[in-house]
């Protein structure tokens, strides 16, 4: 199932962009899954669980990904601390 999006503005050179809408094609059942999800993250962000900056269906939800190849839902977490940097 499709996800759908309005562009915003782009992010990076992956084109990442920020949306202004987005708009979901999935049955009842996948909605549900997508719920908890959302709902798994908050609570794992507020509680400090969850520390990585960002977050893929597929790794709550092991068949997600083989229900649906081409749909990833990724939960970012921008209090995450950054990642050292490497100078060369």
């Amino acid at each position: 199932m499709p996800i759908f999006g309005y562009s915003k503005c782009e992010f990076d050179e992956n084109r990442l962009g920020e949306m202004r809408e987005i708009s979901f094609d999935f049955s009842p059942s996948d909605l549900r899954r997508i719920a908890h999800f959302l709902s798994e993250c908050a609570r794992g962000l507020e509680s400090g669980e969850l520390r990585s900056d960002h977050y893929h269906i597929d790794c709550f939800d092991r068949r997600w990904g083989r229900d649906h190849p081409n749909s990833d839902i990724i939960v970012l977490n921008s209090s995450a601390p950054e990642p050292p940097r490497v100078f060369s």
